[in-house]
C-alpha cells in the first residue's frame, strides 16, 4: 500500500486512512474520526480534524470492527476548568447472521476492538478530556473496547457500565476492554455478567467531593464464570475536602478467577473499613499495594477468602511480605 499525503493541515502523512503516531493498537485499516465540542458540527463527515464531530455520540454511531475516535478536550474556563461533554453513549455490538468462515456456529459481533481516545497533553485526565454523565456516561456491550486518557465525571450517577449476557453471545462488553490513564469520579465502574481480560491501568478513581463512593469498581459473574481481570497501576483516593471514602472500592462477587490487583495506592481508611471485598469464590491475588491505613488487621479491610495478600503495606509499614 502506498503512502498518500493526508489532507490534515499539517501534512501528516497517513497509511490506510490512519494518521501516523496514532495510539499503538491503532490498526491501519481503521477508520478515524475525530471530535470537537467546541467548533466541531455533527453535520460534518468527522474523518478530518477539521470536519469534527460535535458529540461523542454521533461519532460513535460511525462505529465498525477496529475503528478509531480521537476527542479534542474543551477550552479551560477560569474558575471552572476545562468545559465537559456532557452526554450518554451506548456502544452496541450487534449479532450478524453468519459467522465467521460462514458458521452460523459463531456469529460476528459488530462493532468490536474500536477505540476511544483523549487527545490530550497531560498525564492527568481531568485537565483534558471531561466527560459528565446525564445518567450513564457510557455503556457498553462491544467487546476489545478501548478508552484511554478520559476523565469521566459521574456525581450521584454512574460513569461506565460493561454489559456480558453469558452464552446468547450478544453482549460481550467486558471481554478484552481496556481502560488506560482514565479517571473515574463519583459514580464510578460496573461490569456484569462475567467474561475475560478486562483491565484497567493506570486509572483513578475518586469519590464525591465528600467521600461518596457508589461501589467505585463492582465486576460480577453471576451469568458465567469471569477470569484474567487486572487492575494495575491504579489510585483510589479520599474526597477533595480530605473525607476518608465510605468504601469499599472494590466490589468482585460471585465466581472468578485470575483477578490480579497490582501496584495500586489506595486512601485512608473507610468510613465502613473495607478497601476490597470479594465473595469466596473469588481467586486471584493483591498484591504490592499501599493503604493510608494507620493499622491493617486484613479481617475486615480487604476480603475474601480466595484473595492471596503479598507485598501490603499501611502507613506503619508492611503487613504481608
Amino acid at each position: 500500500m502506498e503512502f498518500n499525503l493526508s489532507t490534515f493541515p499539517d501534512g501528516l502523512y497517513q497509511y490506510g486512512g490512519q494518521p501516523v503516531g496514532a495510539f499503538l493498537w491503532a490498526s491501519p485499516w481503521s477508520t478515524v474520526y475525530f471530535v470537537d465540542g467546541y467548533s466541531g458540527n455533527d453535520g460534518y463527515s468527522g474523518l478530518k480534524p477539521t470536519e469534527a464531530k460535535k458529540t461523542i455520540a454521533a461519532a460513535t454511531a460511525l462505529l465498525t470492527r477496529g475503528d478509531v475516535i480521537y476527542i479534542r478536550p474543551y477550552p479551560y474556563g477560569i474558575g471552572h476548568g476545562m468545559e465537559r461533554y456532557t452526554e450518554d453513549v451506548t456502544i452496541t455490538a450487534s449479532k450478524g447472521a453468519l459467522g465467521i468462515a460462514g458458521s452460523a456456529s459463531y456469529p460476528i459481533l459488530s462493532p468490536s476492538d474500536v477505540s476511544i481516545i483523549g487527545c490530550v497533553n497531560t498525564v492527568t485526565p481531568q485537565m483534558g478530556v471531561r466527560w459528565k454523565a446525564t445518567a450513564i456516561a457510557l455503556t457498553n456491550t462491544s467487546p476489545a473496547l478501548h478508552v484511554e486518557n478520559i476523565g469521566f465525571i459521574a456525581e450521584d450517577l454512574k460513569c461506565v457500565s460493561l454489559l456480558s449476557n453469558g452464552n446468547t453471545d450478544t453482549q460481550r462488553g467486558m471481554d478484552g476492554t481496556t481502560f488506560v490513564n482514565c479517571d473515574f469520579k463519583g459514580g464510578g465502574v460496573t461490569a456484569a455478567d462475567g467474561g475475560s481480560s478486562l483491565a484497567f491501568n493506570r486509572c483513578r478513581f475518586e469519590p464525591k467531593y465528600n467521600g461518596e463512593v457508589d461501589n467505585a469498581l463492582t465486576i460480577t459473574a453471576n451469568l458465567f464464570p469471569g477470569s484474567k481481570y487486572t487492575i494495575e497501576n491504579c489510585e483510589f483516593l479520599d474526597g477533595s475536602d480530605g473525607t476518608a471514602a465510605d468504601g469499599p472500592w472494590i466490589v468482585l462477587t460471585t465466581v472468578m478467577k485470575d483477578v490480579i490487583i497490582r501496584d495500586c495506592y489506595f486512601g485512608q481508611a473507610p468510613t465502613n473499613t473495607t478497601y476490597i471485598t470479594a465473595t469466596n469464590t473469588v481467586e486471584g491475588v493483591v498484591q504490592n499495594c499501599y493503604f493510608g491505613h494507620a493499622n491493617m488487621t486484613l479481617t475486615t479491610e480487604i476480603t475474601g477468602t480466595g484473595l492471596h495478600l503479598s507485598g501490603i503495606y499501611d502507613l506503619l509499614g508492611l503487613v504481608v511480605a
